[in-house]
């Protein structure tokens, strides 16, 4: 996510604003995101620093992240998609949420053909498992689950539909989650445990 230092720069942010952002939903906190978008800011500058982003490994608790994410990152996910739940487990990742189907191409993503998506609308929930692997600085996504409103979907279709909400005009193909991809702040991996996950350097 190109955009993301940017970001990362504009925290902490003021007492101001932290008293005019909105009430977060049960299970997340401004405090756990405040927190976890420092320690990003702290590793950004350090590279820019030609330091090591940190001394150790570091280690990112899915609560924290759900915060970082819905309430830190809120304005910049797709249109349509809301109320993430990310949970670590054992070398693996589960995430759920929400998905307007009149805001995100779910049925075109599916292609042609009998679509079983054809005959939803409005908000409906996703659930998604999937495999993460890495190892030399790059990590694999493995899509092991994934349904829409129960609907199991195959990785072909999750892939072209994470390609099309994730196009800009710097990446006009989209990111492609079944492809290698670069770890974050130079990490050379990343461990997955229950409730965790572990960035080592």
């Amino acid at each position: 996510m190109k955009s993301l230092p940017a970001v990362l720069l504009l925290l902490p942010l003021t007492v101001h604003a932290a008293d005019t952002r909105p009430v977060p939903r049960a299970g997340l906190s401004w405090e756990a995101a405040d927190a976890l978008a420092q320690r990003f800011a702290d590793m950004e500058a350090r590279l820019k620093r030609r330091q090591p982003p940190a001394d150790g490994p570091i280690m990112v608790r899915d609560g924290e992240l759900n915060s970082w994410v819905n309430l830190t990152l809120a304005p910049q996910l797709p249109k349509g998609l809301t109320d993430l739940a990310v949970r670590f487990e054992k070398d693996r990742v589960s995430a759920t949420g929400n998905v307007d189907l009149g805001q995100i191409p779910l049925k075109q993503a599916a292609g042609s053909g009998f679509n079983p998506l054809s005959l939803l609308g409005g908000v409906v929930p996703v659930e998604l498992r999937a495999k993460l692997t890495s190892e030399d600085g790059f990590g694999t996504v493995v899509p092991e689950e994934v349904r829409i409103a129960s609907i199991p979907l195959a990785s072909s279709v999750v892939a072209n539909l994470v390609a099309q909400a994730t196009k800009t005009r710097e990446n006009p193909q989209g990111f492609d989650i079944l492809s290698p991809f670069r770890l974050p702040y130079s990490a050379r991996k990343i461990r997955l445990a229950p409730g965790k996950a572990f960035l080592e350097f």
